[in-house]
C-alpha cells in the first residue's frame, strides 16, 4: 500500500501508515549512514580517510533527502487529511519565527485520530461509520 502512496498527496494516512514510514525512513537512514559515520570518526580528522567517509557520508545523505522528500511530503499531507486539515498547515514551518511552534502544532495534529467518518479527503481510512 505504501508502493502506491509514495507520491499521492490526495486521500487520508492512517497513524500507522504515518509512523510506518517515518520508522522506516529512519531505519534507511541509520544503516546507510552508520558505517560512515563510524569510520569518519576511527580515521583521525583532517586525514584522507575521514574526508573521504565524510564526503560518502554528504553523497548518502544528499541522494537520501533528494529521494525520500516528495513521499515524506505526501505521507504528512495525507496524515493532515486524516486529521481534516489542510496539507497548506505544512507550510508553518517555514515561517521563520513560528517555525518550532509550527512543527509542535504538526506533531500534535500527527499523533491525533483522524475522524471516524469520510471528510472532504476522503473515506475514513479505518473503514469505521
Amino acid at each position: 500500500m505504501l508502493r502506491h502512496n509514495y507520491a499521492r498527496f490526495s486521500g487520508r494516512a492512517r497513524r500507522k501508515e504515518y509512523w510506518s514510514f517515518q520508522l522506516v525512513s529512519l531505519i534507511m537512514f541509520a544503516v546507510l549512514s552508520g558505517p560512515i559515520i563510524f569510520l569518519a570518526r576511527v580515521f583521525e580528522e583532517g586525514t584522507t580517510l575521514s574526508d573521504i567517509s565524510l564526503g560518502i557520508f554528504g553523497t548518502i545523505a544528499g541522494i537520501f533527502f533528494v529521494g525520500g522528500f516528495i513521499p515524506a511530503l505526501a505521507a504528512s499531507v495525507r496524515r493532515l487529511h486524516d486529521t481534516n486539515k489542510s496539507g497548506w498547515w505544512l507550510l508553518l514551518t517555514a515561517v521563520p519565527v513560528l517555525g518550532l511552534i509550527g512543527a509542535i502544532i504538526l506533531l500534535l495534529f500527527f499523533f491525533l485520530d483522524g475522524g471516524p467518518r469520510s471528510n472532504q479527503y476522503g473515506p475514513d481510512p479505518k473503514g469505521r461509520g
